[in-house]
């Protein structure tokens, strides 16, 4: 008999697999980044296919089969209020770029939702600064991005509470919004190598 996991988990991409299945690439909080196989997701009948959109934040069941996880059931979790899509898809992308498949150390889930629910309170001219903020703590926490002297302390700062988006911090980050954000391109070529 396999063990059932329950986590919940963001769905980073997806992947048809056949004629009705497809493969997920989920960011979970349990067990870091990982694909899970869904059985005929693709039918209409199919009662999970509404809650598995690329992007979505839901609760889902794994089955750690012998080469892959499978997918058991899926179910949006209410609880949390999303921004709009487009505000963090290129975060989760970039998450998916970065994260190791299996990898139980990875603190990107818990960056991505402190991300979203800052993203979901921030004002429209704070949404860049925590863009900018999210991009910064998983860089830094994928070990891409480098602190060269005076840039350190702005780091550190950044980086100190990964669960913290104060006005304070956000106007901080938009004063060196131009130096910082040369630093992240840099960085980003890096991850490209």
């Amino acid at each position: 008999m396999h063990t059932l996991h329950t986590t919940p988990a963001f769905i980073v991409s997806s992947t048809p697999h056949g004629e009705s299945n497809r493969v997920y690439r989920l960011l979970t909080e349990t067990h870091g980044m990982l694909y899970a196989h869904a059985q005929s997701v693709r039918e209409l009948r199919n009662r999970n296919r509404y809650a598995l959109s690329t992007g979505c934040f839901v609760s889902v069941t794994l089955v750690r089969g012998r080469e892959m996880w499978r997918l058991a059931s899926a179910r949006t979790v209410p609880d949390i209020t999303l921004p709009p899509r487009a505000s963090y898809q290129k975060i989760l992308g970039l998450i998916g770029q970065l994260t190791p498949v299996e990898d139980p150390f990875a603190q990107s889930f818990q960056l991505f939702l402190a991300h979203i629910r800052a993203l979901a309170a921030a004002t429209p001219e704070d949404a860049h600064a925590v863009e900018l903020i999210g991009v910064i703590r998983l860089l830094v926490e994928r070990g891409y991005f480098a602190t060269p002297g005076d840039m350190a302390l702005r780091t550190e700062r950044i980086c100190a509470d990964h669960t913290e988006y104060s006005k304070d911090l956000c106007r901080e980050v938009l004063g060196d919004r131009t130096l910082l954000t040369a630093s992240v391109n840099t960085a980003l070529r890096m991850t490209r190598t």
